[in-house]
């Protein structure tokens, strides 16, 4: 019996091929546009996703009015805190540290400027002599340094020797941008390597005579029992989406926006985000998907009520064909069976093309591009299937005299 259904469904898509195939057209289209809007979709969404890689969102510690970036008073603890918390990443930072070295105790101490870095790759001009592994020597907490050949020159020195050294640290003035020195620690560094400061290119303020780590520094500070203080302070958003979280963070430490109209000073109170370029291309990317995904319900109900109504309007032109075979005796279930096998025998193709276009010629994934071809198969034939079943209540003789 089941033989025989099939072998009148396909006989009926044969005496009316031309509609068949015209629905087999119209289901292909309609699952591959589907397809090809949830691309868009996907695609969108990869984009946000990928967007901060793309364009990474940096910044840096200033004063209140946005005019200085290096030679500040940044809090370390508050730096600490921000390094602490997941929005920031790739922090990069510098310290300065005033010195006094008399090479023996009758000549009069000369000033020596120190500087302390966590890494010397923002500063690629500043190459030391001969070591390879400086990333790993500035990343230590060991009283060593590297020192400019110029300074090795004046004081009569070698790589090896020791280095006593008066350190002191920076205070704020009585007036806005004024600092002042106060005694902090006599210590001894070791001179690991040289550099030439002749070769060196770099916005710093001044050239230092001896680089140091700052993971030492720390440790000085911590044994007096001082406050630390960076010079300078760069940072990365780590999750650029997040960016409003992050601002929170920085302001909840006391990082205030820059206002131009504030006075001078070396505080480092205020924070410079680099993020016009990132909101810019984000919000662009999320308009584009508020309005895919407003639209998206709309588009797909036209599109699946279209395809319901076009199965339903398929069987109700069949009414004859229907009313002769209920005349010769077929059973209704059968007559509904033959006619919901030819809708899908037309559609399941149709959809299956339209599928292998779309994944062919579109980026959705295989899984949304089944869960479309589902959805699309359960409207087309509940369309398919209400149609018949409105031709099974009607009267075999009502449809037949329509006919004639």
């Amino acid at each position: 019996m089941l033989k025989f259904q099939i072998f009148l469904s396909c006989n009926h898509i044969k005496r009316q091929l031309p509609k068949n195939a015209l629905v087999f057209v119209v289901c292909a289209a309609m699952v591959f546009f589907l397809c090809s809007y949830a691309s868009s979709i996907r695609a969108n969404q990869e984009q946000l996703t990928s967007l901060p890689e793309a364009l990474p969102v940096s910044g840096f510690i200033s004063n209140l009015n946005g005019s200085r970036n290096m030679g500040l008073l940044i809090s370390g603890s508050m730096v600490d805190s921000l390094e602490a918390s997941d929005s920031m990443k790739d922090m990069l930072y510098t310290t300065r540290m005033p010195a006094t070295y008399a090479v023996n105790e009758t000549e009069k101490p000369k000033i020596v400027y120190l500087m302390g870095f966590d890494t010397l790759s923002p500063y690629p001009s500043i190459r030391p002599d001969h070591m390879k592994g400086s990333e790993v020597f500035f990343k230590s907490q060991n009283a060593q340094c590297i020192a400019s050949r110029r300074f090795l020159t004046q004081y009569h020195l070698s790589i090896g020797d020791p280095v006593k050294l008066d350190l002191y640290r920076y205070q704020f003035g009585e007036y806005p941008g004024q600092m002042t020195y106060e005694h902090l620690a006599q210590r001894t560094l070791m001179i690991a390597d040289s550099f030439d400061s002749n070769t060196v290119k770099t916005d710093l303020i001044q050239l230092p005579d001896i680089l140091f780590p700052i993971g030492w520094a720390k440790i000085v500070f911590k044994e007096c029992d001082t406050p630390f203080y960076y010079d300078s302070v760069s940072f990365t958003i780590k999750d650029p989406l997040k960016l409003n979280d992050a601002k929170a963070l920085m302001k909840a430490q006391g990082l205030l926006s820059v206002n131009p109209q504030a006075s001078d000073s070396v505080s480092g109170s205020a924070a410079v985000i680099n993020d016009e370029t990132f909101i810019r291309s984000a919000t662009s990317i999320q308009n584009n998907l508020t309005l895919l995904w407003m639209f998206l319900p709309a588009l797909t109900v036209a599109i699946l009520l279209v395809s319901a109504v076009m199965s339903h309007l398929m069987m109700h032109s069949r009414r004859g064909e229907f009313a002769v075979m209920r005349s010769l005796g077929m059973p209704k279930q059968a007559c509904l069976r033959v006619y919901l096998m030819e809708c899908i025998l037309v559609a399941l193709p149709g959809g299956i093309a339209g599928m292998a276009a779309a994944l062919c010629f579109t980026a959705v994934p295989f899984s949304a591009s089944m869960v479309v071809l589902a959805v699309f198969y359960i409207f087309y034939l509940s369309g398919a299937y209400i149609a018949v079943r409105m031709l099974s209540r009607a009267s075999v003789a009502a449809m037949l005299s329509a006919v004639d």
